[in-house]
């Protein structure tokens, strides 16, 4: 597999693809397509001194980088004229298919994350007042439900679970902890 000077990463064995030396890249054996020259990448926004491929590891880079190669292709045909010899392996075309595509979910992706982080807070700045009106029915239903007689506190809890009210016991748990069982009855003889 072709390789970047100075690249550490080791070679298969029996590998006898060639090294990419700086802006030349390797020519495929009895391939008649001329190279690129180092002013042709001025073409498509790169450097032309540039070593280096370009940083593509977001999908913003990408994205950049892509939407640079048909209008730098395009570019290039009428600079070039008859010597001109379309990129390929991908075309400009199928390049600007995929980019036009991703580009599209893209955006779709973007608009949503902008559309959950304003959602979230709105509700931030609602919050603490849903946190106050929770309270304040909760502390109502528990202050009616005292006032009944004939209730013991299992059955005000049981009242008041149906009417919204979530009860967090000391152990963490929301399920109320199974009451000691009642002495046993006495004998009768």
């Amino acid at each position: 597999a072709p390789r970047l000077q100075g690249s550490k990463a080791p070679r298969l064995q029996g590998s006898k693809a060639p090294r990419l030396q700086g802006s030349k890249a390797p020519r495929l054996q009895g391939s008649k397509a001329p190279r690129l020259q180092g002013g042709g990448r001025a073409y498509y926004g790169r450097d032309v001194s540039a070593t280096a491929l370009p940083d593509l590891s977001t999908a913003s880079a990408v994205l950049e980088a892509a939407a640079k190669v048909a209008p730098g292709e395009a570019e290039r045909a009428a600079a070039e004229g008859a010597r001109y010899v379309a990129m390929a392996l991908p075309s400009a075309a199928e390049v600007a298919a995929i980019h036009a595509e991703v580009k599209a979910k893209y955006d779709a992706s973007q608009s949503a994350q902008a559309f959950t982080d304003q959602q979230q807070n709105e509700l931030a700045a609602i919050y603490p007042d849903a946190q106050k009106l929770a309270v304040s029915l909760c502390n109502t239903v528990e202050f009616n439900l005292g006032e009944r007689d004939g209730l013991d506190d299992a059955g005000r809890r049981n009242i008041a679970v149906r009417w919204g009210v979530d009860y967090i016991y000391d152990d963490g748990t929301t399920t109320p902890p199974t009451p000691a069982p009642a002495p046993a009855a006495p004998p009768t003889s």
